[in-house]
């Protein structure tokens, strides 16, 4: 398919460059729309035959809803996601921490942690809850045999 990507003809005061699908909140520099030609992330890995479990990385400037509604079949075989999310809306539609942590809860992903990033933003570690909870009862029947 094809998304309208927004991005900017120069860098934040703050030293960034926050290019994105969505438009931000409080901006003050001018974005250029660019029809981009994109596909989901279960058509990429479709595409690229990737076979077994997954670790994703993700940070697509507010753009988190998109990813994960078009991975569904991903996240099913996937055991980790590095995200980044923000705790209050930075982008306009955006999902927050709130938003992500119920939609992954629905494919059995818990948060694990996180690292602080800003005032409102953190890149966070969720984990399959089942595979967690069987790696600690691994561990803890290792600990108690030796």
């Amino acid at each position: 398919g094809e998304e309208v990507f927004n991005y900017q003809d120069r860098i934040e005061e703050n030293g960034y460059e926050t290019n994105s699908i969505l438009w931000k909140i409080e901006n003050s520099l001018e974005k250029h729309p660019q029809t981009m030609v994109c596909m989901t992330l279960d058509d990429y890995a479709k595409s690229r035959s990737i076979k077994g479990s997954y670790g994703l990385w993700i940070d697509v400037e507010g753009a988190n809803k998109h990813i994960l509604i078009g991975g569904i079949q991903t996240l099913r075989d996937t055991t980790s996601i590095h995200i980044e999310i923000e705790t209050e809306p930075i982008w306009e539609g955006q999902w927050v921490e709130s938003d992500v942590s119920e939609f992954l809860a629905r494919y059995g992903f818990i948060q694990l942690g996180y690292q602080k990033q800003g005032e409102f933003q953190k890149d966070a570690i969720y984990v399959k809850e089942d595979l967690l909870s069987e790696r600690i009862v691994h561990c803890l029947s290792e600990f108690a045999i030796s």
